[in-house]
């Protein structure tokens, strides 16, 4: 009899353990007639944060996560302070996989603990491949290999701080961490729901170059827009009528280097705006840099 009553109890609590992570559903964010409402627990959520500091001066000096969560915690108590519920932290490639294939995450762990005791909900900022164009999140096994990881090139050549973006393994690498980091944070928080958002990369672009110029950069971008037939009718789509074509380039040329002009009234040429042609975010605008 009190072996029956034992594994019945055994049977009873893991029914109420199944129940609890059931209970407890993955936020989304759900359509509901004209709106889309964020769901945490099954219930709208609204989110009232703060990020905690990107540690751009101090952080890439650590060789490891240990430090950070007492650092962290510092600043937990003056999120409640005024009555926040979420905190977004960044967790940066270099310090999960300090050799290639080989994960620490003692450190976040502790982070998504002392988030949790203080009853709020975090947000995982991931520095990958992009983290504002350096590289001082990377982990040295990136940095070292060139060869394999290639940087972007400047205009003249000339290696970047900032990885191509057009290196296949790259890519791959970055995939497997961050799959790496979404399997362990499921591992350890499916019962809690404490992480509800992520944030994949941060400030995709390159430093020191409008973009990559290496040689196979140089050939895509110079070849046709991607999904665009008739090159000269996308044109007079995205950017209007009265164009003139340039007199230089093809293909992204044309449209992300801002050297499309147009016609006044007066029979004068000058510039499109900047946000029709995209200038703002390549950093060009006819022949001036900005």
């Amino acid at each position: 009899m009190l072996h029956r009553f034992a594994g019945l109890s055994l049977v009873l609590s893991a029914a109420a353990s199944i129940a609890l992570a059931q209970g407890k559903p993955i936020p989304q964010i759900v359509k509901q007639g004209a709106k889309y409402t964020f769901l945490v627990d099954g219930e709208p959520f609204l989110m009232l944060g703060g990020q905690v500091d990107n540690f751009n001066s101090w952080w890439p000096s650590y060789h490891s996560l240990d430090p950070l969560p007492d650092e962290i915690a510092k600043v937990l108590p003056g999120f409640k302070s005024y009555s926040a519920n979420t905190i977004e932290f960044p967790v940066h490639w270099g310090l999960i996989e300090p050799k290639e294939g080989e994960f620490d995450f003692a450190g976040f762990d502790q982070i998504v603990r002392n988030i949790r005791a203080h009853a709020l909900r975090a947000i995982v900022l991931w520095f990958g491949t992009w983290k504002a164009g350096e590289w001082d999140y990377y982990p040295d096994w990136i940095t070292s290999n060139l060869a394999r990881f290639p940087h972007a090139l400047d205009e003249d050549g000339k290696p970047l701080r900032s990885l191509s973006p057009l290196g296949a393994a790259t890519l791959e690498a970055d995939r497997k961490a961050f799959a790496a980091l979404m399997k362990h944070i499921r591992e350890i928080d499916e019962n809690d729901r404490t992480v509800i958002l992520v944030q994949v990369e941060n400030e995709a672009g390159i430093l020191g170059s409008a973009r990559d110029h290496s040689p196979e950069a140089n050939k895509l971008f110079d070849g046709p827009v991607p999904g665009v037939r008739d090159r000269s009718q996308e044109e007079t789509r995205l950017l209007g009528t009265g164009l003139r074509r340039p007199v230089r380039g093809g293909g992204f040329h044309h449209l992300l280097h801002g050297e499309v002009h147009q016609r006044s009234g007066s029979g004068r040429q000058g510039r499109l705006p900047a946000a029709a042609v995209s200038e703002r975010l390549v950093g060009w605008a006819g022949d001036q840099r900005f």
